[in-house]
């Protein structure tokens, strides 16, 4: 082939900056809906369902980039997207766990004291100055019960909706409830 001719490929990626980007819009548009949806508290396991058809994918995808040097360029980045997309909703979830459990260890700690400084435990968390709403804010849904002198705190996992984090004041530790 003469040095002039340009190939599909390169001449994508050498020509004008729209005739690059369109190519990519639909898996910009649907990546970073996706992405957009399973970054929220509780929708984390979703992304288990939107791997079922994304596996099989990325490895037919990595095929056709090996076996077409044509579309080489495009298909990786389609993949990029992807994947970066992924990422995207796991540093997120983690990112939320790691925010709630710190906030969780934080009324912990003040129940304690409160415990330590009087004898029972507080019949609310206003009683040891947190409020409800910043609370939820970080952490979401949440519960804290004083019964027979026993206290209770648990907060609703940041990956899936049904289960619980809960810590055991006997104990000092943190429990994962599976629904």
């Amino acid at each position: 082939m003469p040095i002039h001719e340009k190939t599909e490929a390169t001449s994508l990626f050498c020509s004008h900056p729209k005739s690059m980007i369109r190519p990519l819009v639909p898996s910009l548009i649907t990546c970073g809906l996706v992405t957009f949806l399973l970054s929220n508290r509780y929708m984390g396991f979703l992304l288990f369902f939107g791997a079922l058809p994304l596996v099989p994918w990325l490895i037919h995808s990595s095929w056709s980039a090996i076996r077409k040097p044509a579309i080489r360029p495009l298909t990786l980045i389609r993949m990029g997207i992807w994947i970066l997309g992924v990422m995207v909703v796991l540093g997120t979830h983690a990112y939320m766990n790691a925010a709630a459990r710190k906030e969780g260890q934080r009324i912990v700690a003040k129940v304690e004291a409160y415990i330590a400084q009087h004898g029972s435990c507080p019949e609310s968390l206003a009683t040891v100055g947190i409020g409800r709403d910043e609370v939820k804010e970080v952490i979401g849904i949440n519960g804290y019960i004083c019964e027979a002198g026993k206290p209770m705190f648990s907060y609703g996992s940041t990956f899936m909706p049904f289960e619980m984090e809960n810590y055991d004041f006997t104990q000092h530790r943190w429990t994962h409830v599976y629904d």
